[in-house]
């Protein structure tokens, strides 16, 4: 019976000392406050713009305020307040291409491009079978925040896969930074860049605060540059 007991007891041990231990990552971190903030919405947003032409001369800079309201599906509503153009006020112009194009936008992917799952966040803890993420092992400052840095591809559909990278604060487990590119690129778009910066909003909630975009369009003789900032606010 003694020698039964410690025969189990050391099996035991031996269990106890090899079985892996699984131990949450940074990035298991970040999808959790992803998750826990994900209901959050906001209802004010700023887009300011700026476009250049083939020789880097600045052409525009544009801006608009809009109301968000969300529907009984959950789908945005937006209501514009303002717009300028080059400093001088062009709402009622805008409302009315708004009106005619039936409240669409005129931006985004040429007309054509497979858009589905473009809308996809790595960090969305429904679609991580889509997402391949890897710790490079680097920490560095990011907006004044210590952070691990993290690299990603996720799948967005059949045709396009977003490839990028994630700071991600060592001490609460919250994405500051994102950045990332779609690859392949779009027709005619020769660069496309796109980063997403996030803070504490005032509910301490961990909040979308500026998703940021720039790139080169090249069509035919046409040739822009573009950089835009949209602003979020008053989170709800």
């Amino acid at each position: 019976m003694l020698k039964t007991s410690v025969i189990s007891i050391f099996c035991i041990l031996i269990i106890t000392t090899v079985s892996p231990v699984y131990a949450v990552s940074d990035w298991d971190r970040a999808v959790e406050v992803y998750s826990e903030s994900a209901e959050l919405k906001p209802y004010r947003m700023v887009i300011f713009s700026e476009t250049y032409d083939g020789k880097g001369n600045l052409e525009k800079t544009e801006e608009q305020v809009y109301r968000l309201s969300y529907d009984s599906s959950g789908e945005t509503v937006q209501q514009l307040l303002r717009a300028t153009e080059d400093g001088k006020d062009i709402t009622v112009k805008k409302l009315r291409e708004l009106e005619k194009n039936d409240g669409k936008s005129r931006g985004g992917p040429p007309e054509g491009t497979d858009t589905e799952g473009m809308q996809k966040h790595p960090l969305d803890p429904g679609i991580q079978e889509d997402v391949y993420a890897v710790n490079t092992g680097r920490s560095e400052y990011r907006n004044n925040q210590y952070c691990t840095v993290w690299e990603f591809k996720i799948r967005l559909n059949d045709k396009y896969n977003g490839i990028g990278t994630v700071w991600i604060n060592k001490q609460n487990g919250q994405a500051v930074s994102i950045e990332y590119r779609i690859e392949p690129l779009f027709p005619f778009v020769e660069e496309m860049n796109i980063g997403l910066e996030y803070k504490t909003g005032d509910s301490r909630q961990w909040v979308l605060d500026q998703l940021k975009m720039s790139g080169k369009v090249n069509m035919l003789i046409i040739k822009r540059r573009f950089e835009a900032i949209t602003s979020f606010s008053d989170y709800r």
